[in-house]
């Protein structure tokens, strides 16, 4: 939506309902998610980067890239991005590969929360 129009600039379309997103600092990525039993209803993945600019779907996340469960963040200079995954383990994303260049695993439940540090 264009905060100055109220007009929809663009439509992300999911198979199934997307629950909160997460806007990069410069506005011209969301990261769109959907957690729960997401296998049956996108095996490809559920989570999404998209271009506020176009609208276009950069990249989906699912299978080897893990499927994000909230929370999820993009880095203060929106470089990197951090999600949490259903078996407790936190990935970190380059934002503009989606490449995953970082896996931390140890904790043994899922996480409630996740935050950058300035």
């Amino acid at each position: 939506w264009s905060t100055a129009s109220g007009e929809r600039l663009h439509k992300f379309v999911h198979e199934i309902l997307a629950f909160p997103v997460a806007f990069s600092p410069d506005s011209q990525q969301v990261f769109t998610y959907q957690s729960g039993r997401r296998e049956a209803y996108c095996p490809g993945g559920c989570n999404k980067l998209w271009s506020t600019a176009s609208g276009e779907c950069l990249h989906t996340f699912g299978g080897d890239d893990g499927n994000v469960d909230a929370p999820f963040r993009f880095s203060p200079d929106g470089q990197e991005m951090v999600g949490s995954l259903a078996d407790g383990t936190l990935k970190i994303w380059n934002a503009g590969s989606a490449e995953c260049v970082h896996t931390l695993a140890g904790h043994t439940t899922q996480i409630a929360s996740v935050k950058y540090s300035p």
